[in-house]
């Protein structure tokens, strides 16, 4: 048998060794630390088993091979599924298909077996590729636009593209690590004051103005789910809210704040951004405080 090293003196490419591993040391004929601990680790199995008559080393291979294809349904790929399980693809490639004209494997290794069975059909299981739905990106990005976050200072602040930030709102679908860069940021800023971060007051003023024309709800009023598609912003709106308009209970409190921003110096425009209310508000009512002065 032609060992690794001597194939690749002859100029054949050398099989990658799969370091601890029974086959490493059997077929590969490697003998590092980790081989021969695979090699000791399963001869120390085998003699107790084999003590207690209970040595079963291979399970029929039909329930593995029905799980990994149901998987393959949910959008894993048998690969995918491989490196998951932390098996060789070979191990999955002879389950599912012929290989090289033998027929697929009957039984497998009962370890193999339940390394795999043990991958379960989840988001955090796909391929970072993997198209997913963008209800949640889209939800992500509006959310950050109502608070005063607009896609280009989104951009800038990550180095991403800002076009490509506003152009995933209009798709269906998203790559699944765009999917997570967004839901990273999100969870990062949502929280942050845009203007304490550098964005322009007038430039928060008109983020907010345009996510309130769209009915874009903001991120406190995402307490569920919010990638699930059938979720109502609505539902999760703060009880205050519900029970009194804005209007009704936030104008008094944004005519003494504005008083206070007012006195502090602050520009028409950046009491607007705080207030979340338009600058032509502002400046009525700081006409009207002149007047009564």
């Amino acid at each position: 048998m032609t060992t690794t090293a001597e194939a690749t003196r002859a100029g054949a490419p050398a099989k990658r060794i799969p370091h601890g591993t029974l086959s490493g040391y059997q077929y590969h004929r490697c003998r590092c630390a980790q081989c021969r601990e695979a090699k000791r680790a399963y001869e120390s199995n085998y003699r107790r088993q084999q003590a207690y008559g209970t040595w079963q080393p291979l399970t029929d291979a039909t329930p593995v091979r029905d799980h990994v294809r149901a998987l393959m349904r949910a959008g894993i790929g048998w690969q995918r599924v491989a490196h998951l399980a932390g098996v060789q693809a070979a191990v999955i490639e002879r389950i599912l298909y012929e290989v090289s004209g033998r027929p697929t494997t009957r039984r497998v290794r009962h370890e193999h077996a339940a390394k795999i069975l043990a991958v379960q059909p989840c988001r955090a299981h796909y391929s970072p590729g993997r198209l997913v739905d963008v209800t949640g990106s889209r939800r992500r990005i509006h959310a950050l636009a109502a608070v005063g976050w607009p896609a280009r200072y989104i951009a800038a602040r990550y180095g991403l593209n800002a076009n490509r930030i506003s152009a995933i709102t209009n798709q269906k679908y998203v790559q699944l690590h765009t999917a997570q860069d967004i839901a990273r940021i999100y969870e990062e800023i949502r929280g942050v004051d845009p203007e304490q971060e550098g964005v322009p007051p007038v430039a928060v003023l008109r983020s907010r103005q345009r996510a309130e024309r769209a009915g874009w709800p903001r991120p406190d009023q995402w307490d569920g789910d919010i990638d699930d598609p059938a979720a109502d912003p609505n539902a999760t709106a703060p009880k205050e809210r519900a029970d009194r308009g804005p209007e009704q209970h936030t104008r008094a409190e944004l005519l003494a704040r504005a008083r206070v921003l007012h006195d502090q110096g602050l520009q028409p425009a950046q009491i607007a951004a705080r207030i979340r209310m338009s600058e032509r508000t502002v400046l009525r009512w700081q006409a009207a405080w002149k007047q009564a002065a």
